[in-house]
């Protein structure tokens, strides 16, 4: 089973300005991203993401939205903010936790809490790519 909650209304990796905005604005819909997610991972890595209850406290102050998804040996937060120094903020914070891996695509950060394996990664990365983040 897989479901998705996200804290906004829209999933956005900024080049500059904010979420919906226009110019250099990439912006990414959560919907989309929910699909792209649920289409994304191979049935050898069966993947779930769940609700906010399971957004740790970092996910849950996120500016623009979070999602957590969850494979049997990882556990990953998908992080938007609002800007750039805020997405570094936001990846220092996943840091000092000494997580396995943090990643930081624009204003979107992707922790993990395992060293993960590329059908872990890749989908989340291609998802990211397809609404132009990255």
């Amino acid at each position: 089973m897989r479901k998705i909650v996200v804290a906004a209304g829209c999933f956005a990796a900024l080049a500059s300005g904010g979420c919906g905005g226009s110019g250099s604005t990439t912006t990414a819909s959560v919907d989309e991203f929910k699909a792209c997610i649920s289409q994304s991972f191979s049935p050898e890595t069966p993947l779930s993401t769940s609700s906010d209850e399971g957004l740790d406290f970092i996910a849950l102050a996120a500016g623009v939205g979070a999602i957590q998804v969850t494979s049997p040996k990882n556990e990953v937060q998908v992080v938007a903010e609002r800007s750039s120094s805020d997405a570094d903020k936001t990846a220092g914070e996943y840091e000092a936790f000494d997580l396995a891996q943090v990643d930081q695509f624009g204003t979107v950060v992707v922790a993990y809490s395992n060293t993960p394996i590329p059908q872990e990664s890749e989908p989340i990365e291609d998802c990211l790519g397809e609404q132009g983040i990255g």
